[in-house]
């Protein structure tokens, strides 16, 4: 079972400098898991890379304040969001929870 983390995902979905080596982790025929939170990240890396590649924004703060008055720029991410999670999808990447509770586990 191999472990996938963001930045693998990354230099795949961008033909980053790793990209070579990404597709062949990505389909190892080895099962992939990988956590929610690496998911997020992804997403959040993603998704701020496209948005200032088409619109020029680059804070987190003035795509949230932007988001609130463009339709498009919410379509936008909807649809970069959709394909970024179909990455996971077509190469059969479990998404595992993360364990929060550390409540619970300090206790064992």
């Amino acid at each position: 079972m191999i472990y996938i983390d963001t930045s693998v995902f990354y230099h795949y979905t961008t033909n980053g400098e790793f990209a070579e080596m990404a597709e062949e982790v990505l389909t190892s025929p080895e099962p992939k898991i990988t956590s929610d939170l690496v998911l997020d990240e992804f997403l959040f890396v993603i998704i701020r890379r496209e948005v200032h590649r088409e619109f020029g924004i680059r804070s987190s703060t003035a795509i949230k304040e932007r988001l609130s008055k463009s339709s498009e720029l919410a379509e936008f991410i909807y649809e970069t969001g959709k394909r970024a999670l179909a990455v996971f999808e077509a190469f059969d990447v479990m998404v595992v929870p993360d364990s929060r509770d550390w409540q619970r586990h300090c206790s064992l």
